[in-house]
């Protein structure tokens, strides 16, 4: 095939990538607004699913890693490519800390950009002061993300590492931490959401613990923006990571790190670039960075693809559009459906608290190792995810505002047929 053939058939299967699959490509459906069907709520969301680019026969059920962005999202970004090759203008991201920072409840000067939760997670791991015999607190049910960074930081300055226990309860946990702090903790590193479980954690009253003994308090949400109702200003934390492709339903490769203000000069900026500075010079007897922006931006560096960050926007309007305690409740709603028809399936060991879970639930079926299930699901085209993390073995299912009833059911059957 001659190399100007074979270059038209790529283009005409690129530009129909999404045609032939069978997919909605329509990027402006009008959104189903509520005035119209508010007597009809189920009649909005089935509307609302003609929003996302959803084959039929397959079932996302894992948003908790990451899900399907709606056709406004994935528009945004197609169009914002052409652009940027067309008129081959540069930036672009920054209209995107006015409306993510209002969407979770942060100053806009608190805010980094990253590329995921752990590229947030290991700006503060490196940043902070510490030193050989500080402790850090972590807890047993951490996704490698958070536990790695910190793993290889107490490796580096000989940190002693300590061990939450997720498995207790709230009162317990609490009581445990207490006695696990001594004047030489400067740091508590846990999951708001355990990526394990879905527990909904009392991170509230654990920042309250963390301040009264003077102890800096790092939160990896990777769960958390999207799937709550996450305002930063209330939780009691000094950091916090997260990223938008997965509750939020941005683009994939797409992060933030939320710093309070008062603590920025305590993470030391270690990879750095343009943007991070406000001036630098290599022209005098002394060469030197002048000063650090004062601003949690200070951590974004070089050139990124703005493409995505149009994305990021585009999903933080569909969700306002919405309403954000809408999509929370909806989340929620459909998670309880699911957590109601694991109990009649019946024989399930269900790891998440009923009173303590918003999007996720894991489970195990006694008798069947969890990555045999995890096959089985998907060669049923459910989209689950296996759980290994820390030896929890599992199955977790998350629900989104994608989702349907019927699907839950349909899982259900499967599950039944399946134990």
């Amino acid at each position: 095939m001659s190399s100007r053939r074979r270059f038209l058939k790529q283009g005409f299967l690129a530009s129909n990538a999404l045609v032939w699959t069978g997919f909605n490509t329509e990027a402006g459906i009008p959104m189903p607004l509520q005035s119209r069907l508010e007597d009809k709520p189920e009649a909005y969301w089935t509307e609302l699913r003609k929003q996302f680019p959803l084959k039929a026969g397959h079932h996302f059920l894992n948003n908790g890693t990451m899900g399907p962005s709606p056709m406004q999202v994935i528009k945004a970004v197609q169009d914002s490519e052409l652009y940027l090759n067309t008129e081959a203008k540069y930036g672009g991201w920054e209209e995107t800390f006015k409306p993510l920072s209002a969407y979770v409840g942060a100053q806009e000067e608190e805010l980094c950009l990253t590329r995921n939760v752990t590229e947030g997670i290991n700006i503060i791991a490196w940043g902070l002061d510490l030193k050989s015999g500080d402790e850090i607190i972590v807890s047993n049910h951490e996704h490698v993300g958070n536990a790695l960074p910190w793993l290889n930081r107490a490796r580096v300055d000989k940190l002693n590492v300590k061990v939450l226990d997720y498995n207790l309860s709230d009162d317990a946990l609490l009581e445990q931490l207490k006695k696990l702090i001594t004047p030489k903790t400067k740091l508590i590193a846990i999951p708001h959401i355990p990526c394990t479980t879905g527990r909904i954690m009392p991170v509230k009253e654990i920042g309250e613990i963390a301040k009264k003994n003077n102890i800096l308090y790092f939160l990896d949400g990777a769960h958390g923006a999207g799937m709550t109702d996450l305002n930063f200003a209330e939780l009691n934390c000094d950091f916090y990571a997260s990223c938008t492709h997965k509750w939020m339903l941005g683009p994939k490769g797409t992060g933030f790190l939320l710093i309070k203000k008062d603590k920025l000069d305590l993470v030391d900026p270690r990879f750095v670039g343009g943007y991070s500075d406000k001036g630098w010079t290599l022209l005098t007897a002394n060469p030197h960075i002048e000063e650090w922006q004062d601003k949690a931006a200070r951590y974004f560096y070089g050139t990124q693809n703005p493409s995505l960050y149009k994305g990021v926007v585009s999903a933080v309007d569909f969700l306002n559009e919405i309403g954000k305690t809408k999509v929370v409740a909806r989340i929620k709603q459909l998670n309880d459906h699911l957590y109601s028809k694991l109990e009649e399936v019946g024989g399930l060991d269900i790891l998440t608290p009923k009173n303590a879970h918003a999007g996720i639930v894991s489970f195990r079926i006694p008798g069947k190792d969890f990555n045999e299930a995890y096959r089985h699901f998907h060669h049923k085209h459910f989209i689950v995810r296996a759980v290994p993390e820390c030896d929890v073995n599992c199955i977790r299912v998350s629900t989104h505002i994608y989702n349907s009833f019927q699907e839950i059911d349909s899982f259900a059957e499967t599950l039944k047929e399946y134990r």
